[in-house]
């Protein structure tokens, strides 16, 4: 039931936030050990930087955790399919933050999906935006999951 769930939402993702864009193959992407070991340092340290910041609500700071994991899978995706950049690192981390996002959203799939419907608005509205600033901030916040130090890191995708 829960790989069900989980391929459910990796399809919905993809229609949602890409409408047309292939990347379906995304959501059955064999892991190396490598990304699996990557994928569940991510959520263990989700989880320990979730729980210490004594938020109030938990389950809404999972939800938007989940959505920019959503939201950064999707960058990276589009990335990896651009020449000149790192590719097989962009799709690595894709596929890692898109099961990450999968995994941590803490309601149902159409709550899920509802969600990243208003994400697809909110991606839409930061590409149009003139002010490169929020778009290199959102870029950065991706970044932070994959960068030394920081969440899920390692140089040997």
């Amino acid at each position: 039931m829960l790989a069900s769930s989980l391929i459910q939402r990796s399809t919905a993702v993809i229609i949602i936030l890409l409408g047309g864009c292939d990347l379906s193959g995304r959501a059955q992407t064999t892991f190396s050990g490598e990304q699996t070991s990557l994928l569940v340092e991510l959520l263990k340290n989700i989880k320990g930087a979730v729980q210490s910041g004594r938020y109030e609500n938990l389950t809404d700071v999972y939800k938007t955790v989940s959505i920019r994991l959503a939201q950064c899978s999707i960058i990276y995706g589009i990335l990896a399919q651009r020449e000149g950049t790192k590719q097989s690192a962009h799709a690595a981390y894709s596929s890692i933050y898109f099961r990450a996002a999968s995994a941590l959203y803490p309601e149902n799939y159409e709550s899920f999906k509802r969600a990243l419907e208003q994400s697809k608005e909110d991606l839409v509205k930061l590409r149009q935006d003139e002010d490169k600033k929020a778009q290199i901030q959102h870029l950065r916040n991706c970044a932070d999951f994959s960068e030394p130090n920081s969440v899920g890191y390692s140089r040997n995708l």
